[in-house]
């Protein structure tokens, strides 16, 4: 399955770059805290902030980004201290869509139990101009197939969903970023799937280049 998609995502981009005038390149840096809520299988909801920050390059049509987030998740006395992190290539086929693939990595921290997920899988994301100069709309969705797990979870699968809105004026190399996130995990036991998501507020600033 996933050769499949691997080899659908390149023949899409290769049909499609060559009509296309190459971005300029450029370097953005992020800080962002995340709003985070997590369901987990025993019907119990964890909450807490998590700080983040992250970085993203563009060459001509190709563009790569890293992304990590750190903090708490906590319901009373259930404490888990939680890592995230995420690295992404992507290729924009058109001005309004980019396809590409990404990996994830998990890390949940609680006496007596520490996790790590690590998933990789096909990504497409999406940009629509609202009308306002500056003002755009985009959304995301990645599938993860599991490439590892330590820990006593019998992890699956994974899909994300992102939306989100960003104002970043032209004459101004910075940028505020708006979005809620969803992320859905499937085990392979019997276990209810388990969900982590929030909203996540972003200030993004041009390290180099238009």
């Amino acid at each position: 399955m996933r050769r499949v998609l691997g080899t659908v995502l390149c023949v899409v981009a290769a049909g499609r770059l060559a009509a296309q005038e190459p971005a300029p390149a450029g370097l953005w840096g992020e800080v962002s805290i995340l709003f985070a809520r997590q369901a987990v299988a025993d019907q119990q909801e964890l909450a807490g902030s998590w700080w983040g920050a992250g970085l993203e390059g563009t060459w001509g049509h190709l563009s790569l980004g890293v992304r990590g987030y750190t903090g708490t998740a906590g319901s009373g006395v259930d404490q888990r201290r939680m890592s995230l992190g995420d690295a992404r290539v992507r290729v924009r086929v058109r001005p309004w869509l980019a396809l590409g693939l990404e990996g994830d990595a998990l890390r949940s921290a609680e006496p007596g139990d520490t996790s790590l997920w690590r998933m990789a899988g096909p990504t497409a994301a999406v940009t629509a101009g609202l009308g306002v100069s500056g003002l755009t709309a985009s959304a995301e969705g990645t599938y993860f197939a599991v490439t590892g797990v330590s820990g006593l979870d019998p992890l699956a699968h994974s899909a994300r969903l992102e939306v989100g809105m960003e104002y970043a004026p032209g004459a101004l190399p910075v940028g505020l970023r708006l979005a809620f996130r969803r992320q859905m995990f499937e085990f392979s036991d019997a276990r209810a799937a388990e969900s982590l998501g929030g909203v996540t507020l972003s200030v993004r600033a041009r390290l180099f280049g238009h």
